[in-house]
């Protein structure tokens, strides 16, 4: 039986949906069309339920996506980062084109999903329009703190991936 789902949770199951496709590079759907209405609507399956439909688990396991993490402002005093995040998407999974040995691929910011997930509240905007997180704290890499637990969250509640300290570690990060 499906749980009734807040608009604030669909948000952020959307933007799971989102933050995977993207980072793995995959096409799984987030919304139908409903004629009736005439607009799109959630269609009700989460990102978990996707994995285990489509049978994602090797992809998961054997492809360990790099998140790319640019630090657009430290505080003075160091106990604060403003961070935009940011991964390579090789898109001929979805689509894209080879010439030769080179594949088409992109860098995408995914600042806005990444918020969406890890905050469950949209992104700042810093002075020039960017985009950022706003992250507290010293003492660590905030980079691999704000991915490790974006990759928490994100394989939440997935089947085979119950072991907490594994699930942080399926995403890699890098500060530029």
């Amino acid at each position: 039986m499906k749980t009734k789902l807040t608009k604030k949770q669909i948000k952020i199951e959307i933007a799971k949906v989102n933050l995977f496709n993207t980072i793995y590079g995959t096409n799984l759907e987030t919304e139908l069309y409903n004629d009736k209405q005439e607009k799109w609507i959630y269609n009700g399956v989460t990102l978990a339920e996707h994995i285990e439909k489509e049978n994602l688990y090797e992809k998961i396991e054997t492809t360990k996506p790099t998140i790319y993490a640019v630090i657009r402002r430290v505080s003075p005093n160091g106990m604060n980062r403003q961070m935009s995040f940011f991964c390579i998407n090789s898109l001929t999974e979805l689509g894209g084109f080879v010439i030769g040995s080179l594949t088409d691929t992109r860098l995408i910011d995914i600042t806005y999903d990444f918020s969406l997930v890890l905050d469950e509240k949209e992104p700042f905007t810093n002075s020039n329009y960017y985009n950022v997180i706003k992250v507290s704290g010293t003492g660590m890499d905030m980079v691999f703190h704000c991915v490790y637990t974006l990759s928490s969250i994100l394989f939440r509640g997935v089947d085979g991936l119950e072991d907490i300290d594994r699930r942080g570690y399926l995403l890699k990060h890098q500060a530029i």
